[in-house]
Order: structure tokens, then C-alpha cells, then sequence
């Protein structure tokens, strides 16, 4: 691309706005990030997700907009807007959205067996951002 430019900020994430490329936003709230990207002839931008898919189940989202319905801790990471026309490399920006969200416990077995005498091994785990404390 000559002289192509590639940007994503986030337009509505809960009355939050960033062109910094880091987003925080609570569990349950909607998110839109928005990739704005200029070069001769006009790029074609696509969103794909660093190490994973994207939410909707695609590897790659053909559009300027990415929109995330109903934010959880596993729609958290980072995304890369990529605007590409043909011309020279192609330009990339990335926006990390990090999810805020409330303590959530799993146990690893739900029944454990242990003999008389002997000592059973019970494990807990804790998810949660911020870092909860775990008595």
C-alpha cells in the first residue's frame, strides 16, 4: 500500500473511546470498533483475531466495523484490523480488549474418592479480572 494508512479505535464500547489500542470493557456489555483505513486505490479492510477466531465463529470479518454482542472473558484478546489495496504490504493496526468481569469458579471433579486415612485432593478454579483473592 503507498503511503496506506490502517487505524482502529473504538467508536461505542459502553460510552468508552480509545484510539490508544487498548479497550476495557465489563462482561455483558456491547462492543464496536471501528477500522478506518486510506490509500490509492481504496483498501479492503478485513478483522481476524491474534490466535484464534473471532466471536462469530469466522476466521476473518470482511468489513471496517467489528461488533461484539454480549462481551464474556473468552471474547477478550487481541484483534487486528488489516487494510489491503494491492499496492506495496499491507497496514495492520490491533486493539486489546481486555473484559472486566466478576469471579467465576469451577471445580476440576465434582466428586473426588478417598479412602479412610488417606488425603483427597480438591481443586478449585478461579477466574476473574481483576484478580480475585481466593481463601
Amino acid at each position: 500500500m503507498t503511503r496506506g494508512k490502517a487505524f482502529a479505535n473504538c467508536v461505542v464500547c459502553e460510552r468508552y473511546e480509545s484510539t490508544s489500542g487498548h479497550l476495557q470493557v465489563k462482561k455483558g456489555s456491547s462492543v464496536r470498533i471501528e477500522c478506518s483505513a486510506s490509500g490509492n486505490p481504496t483498501p479492503n479492510v478485513t478483522w481476524s483475531r491474534k490466535n484464534n477466531i473471532l466471536p462469530n465463529g469466522e476466521e476473518k470479518l470482511h468489513s471496517h466495523i467489528l461488533s461484539i454482542e454480549n462481551v464474556d472473558r473468552h471474547k477478550g484478546g487481541v484483534y487486528i484490523c488489516t487494510a489491503n489495496n494491492g499496492v506495496g504490504q499491507a497496514a495492520s493496526s490491533q486493539v486489546v480488549l481486555h473484559v472486566l468481569y466478576p469471579p467465576e469458579i469451577t471445580v476440576e471433579r465434582p466428586i473426588v474418592f478417598s479412602g479412610e486415612g488417606h488425603e483427597a485432593m480438591l481443586v478449585c478454579i478461579v477466574h476473574g479480572e481483576t484478580q480475585p483473592e481466593v481463601c
